[in-house]
């Protein structure tokens, strides 16, 4: 797994986000150099995620709709991947035939203890973390 261009620029809106200010998606476009294109796309994903709101019209914008503290690395990667497996065969669901034909699957077995570890990583990272000027 790798943390897409679009989830990239997800966490570079909550960066902006983060002073508590209202921002145009224009100011975000043009602080965090993302292309605007993907700036609408990503903003309604965060707000359907409940990361932000966003306010329409004139004086609109968007908003953190929560503290950078309560917001994991892991929340705004599913709010726009919808998954995050270090392999295919780590979905839900998925049939391995070297498992099907041999019984057993040490490569699967471990990917499962690597998986873990990244969603205990990603889960243990705020938003706040990333943030952070303290090295």
């Amino acid at each position: 797994m790798f943390i897409s261009k679009e989830t990239d620029y997800a966490i570079r809106i909550i960066r902006s986000l983060s002073d508590g200010k209202l921002h145009s998606v224009n100011d975000l476009v043009e602080s965090e150099m993302i292309p605007k294109q993907f700036a609408y796309k990503i903003t309604k994903k965060l707000e359907k995620g409940g990361y932000i709101r966003i306010h329409r019209g004139v004086k609109g914008g968007c908003e953190l709709s929560k503290e950078p503290e309560n917001i994991s690395v892991k929340d705004i990667i599913l709010a726009i991947e919808d998954r995050v497996e270090v392999s295919h065969c780590m979905e839900p669901g998925y049939a391995c035939p070297w498992k099907d034909s041999h019984g057993i699957c040490t490569v699967h077995n471990k990917l499962g203890e690597i998986q873990g570890q990244v969603n205990q990583l990603l889960e243990g990272y705020s938003m706040a973390d990333l943030l952070s000027k303290d090295v």
